[in-house]
């Protein structure tokens, strides 16, 4: 059980973002059950936990004294049993992942949790910390640690058979305790590959990857743990194949003189879906779900690597014509649904290997990969008449058309060169009349379509 009173210490340079803390501490918490101390440096921040008053940090990963993962460096190197929510932006999300391999209990992203997520990553932190404690100290009363975890926990000996099983992991897989013990941990958690092989789990192909069992055996020929092993494996629940992930944390025990493992098991598929999410939003455009600028870049930086070693790409760039007049006759909601159907038709027309962005506005960009100019050139064609044929309105007769512009990536020019020749090519299109495209430098034009 938590305290009556958590004392939270948030380190954060921001009064503005202190201030939005503490109104969703306000709403999670009744005001007896916490205390709010802040700190705006990193050197404020461990002179405050020296007290040892401190239940858990919410900490910024930018303040004046320090910054990023050093930060979290800092204070789990300090202080290693004490719960560390990492506060992060959205632009450094990975920032937040990575804090968690560091040491960190957990993360949130600023302005994207709310008050029932806020309180569950405290619940949860310190919960966590407590269990680690307490496994630290008392792997010798098993009996109590599994019951009183909040998290499912398994015990192997060393023929890796499963021995005792408490009631949350056995609640995660659809079955009863007594029901997984005495087997082996693929046969226990219902995994469909123990039950692949006519002498169960360790002989199917697929057992040689599996990472509960290479951790069990690492951990049996060694004496150190494992923490936070991701996996999501295929598992048969109640007669249904379901993936969930989740997280392994392993550590050796000697009991009567014997080693064994035992398996903390938490079921993260709720987090899982929340990276995401968030990964999808940072990489993604929101209307369209075609890829961003920043991600597309990256996409070509790839292209340019392998353009160095001999495969070239050719990089195409488009926007709508007349997109102006779409929007102004039509409102913004038929310009809107004018841009999602482009970028559909012109990704129904690539290779699953090709790759279509929104650099912004009505302006896309799609990389060719492995592509030849004059196989480009064919597929471009195929662009432009496909999205010719698309009618944005029937009763007024509004039908747009692309312009395009081309230009190889052959591992000569940087990224910006790139872009900006294709960008010109492009317009050299528009200028000629539109509904057609041109190759950078050496134009090639069709007649404009009435």
């Amino acid at each position: 059980m938590l305290r009556t009173i958590i004392n939270i210490l948030l380190v954060d340079d921001d009064p503005g973002d202190c201030r939005l803390v503490e109104l969703v501490l306000k709403q999670a918490f009744q005001e007896s059950q916490f205390a709010l101390a802040t700190a705006g440096t990193l050197a404020d921040g461990l002179d405050r936990l020296q007290g040892g008053s401190i239940d858990l940090v919410l900490l910024d990963l930018g303040l004046p004294d320090s910054y990023g993962l050093d930060t979290v460096d800092s204070v789990c190197k300090s202080y290693p049993l004490l719960p560390v929510v990492v506060l992060t932006g959205l632009a450094s999300e990975e920032a937040g992942l990575e804090s968690l391999r560091r040491g960190a209990s957990d993360y949130l992203v600023k302005g994207k949790f709310s008050k029932e997520m806020l309180l569950r990553t405290i619940r949860h932190s310190m919960e966590r910390k407590k269990m680690e404690e307490e496994l630290r100290r008392e792997r010798e009363n098993l009996v109590s640690v599994f019951e009183a975890s909040p998290v499912g926990m398994l015990l192997m000996n060393e023929g890796k058979t499963v021995v005792r099983i408490n009631n949350i992991a056995a609640k995660l897989v659809g079955k009863a305790p007594a029901d997984m013990a005495n087997l082996q941990p693929g046969e226990a958690l219902g995994c469909i590959h123990a039950f692949a092989h006519s002498k169960g789990c360790g002989n199917s192909p697929a057992c040689a990857s599996c990472k509960i069992r290479t951790t069990i055996e690492d951990i049996l020929n060694s004496v150190q743990g494992t923490s936070r092993i991701e996996i999501q494996p295929t598992l048969n629940v109640n007669g249904t194949e379901v993936r969930p992930w989740l997280e392994i944390n392993a550590e050796p025990v000697m009991i009567d003189g014997k080693k064994h493992v035992i398996v903390a098991i938490t079921n993260i598929t709720d987090r899982k879906k929340n990276e995401l999410q968030l990964a999808h939003l940072a990489s993604h455009d929101s209307l369209t779900s075609l890829i961003n600028r920043r991600m597309f870049e990256e996409m070509v930086d790839r292209a340019l690597a392998r353009a160095r070693r001999g495969t070239p790409s050719v990089l195409l760039m488009f926007d709508v014509d007349y997109f102006k007049y779409i929007n102004d006759t039509l409102g913004h909601a038929a310009g809107d649904d004018a841009l999602v159907r482009i970028g559909q038709i012109v990704r129904e027309q690539l290779r699953s290997e090709d790759v279509i962005g929104r650099m912004g506005g009505d302006e896309f960009a799609v990389l060719l990969e492995g592509q030849s100019m004059p196989e480009a050139l064919d597929i471009a064609e195929r662009l432009r008449v496909n999205v010719e044929d698309y009618t944005v309105s029937p009763d007024l007769g509004t039908i747009p058309t692309i312009s395009m512009g081309l230009v190889e990536i052959d591992g000569q020019q940087d990224i910006r060169t790139l872009i900006v020749r294709a960008d010109a090519a492009m317009y050299k299109a528009k200028n000629q009349g539109r509904n057609q495209f041109c190759v950078a430098d050496s134009p090639v034009s069709l007649p404009v379509q009435e």
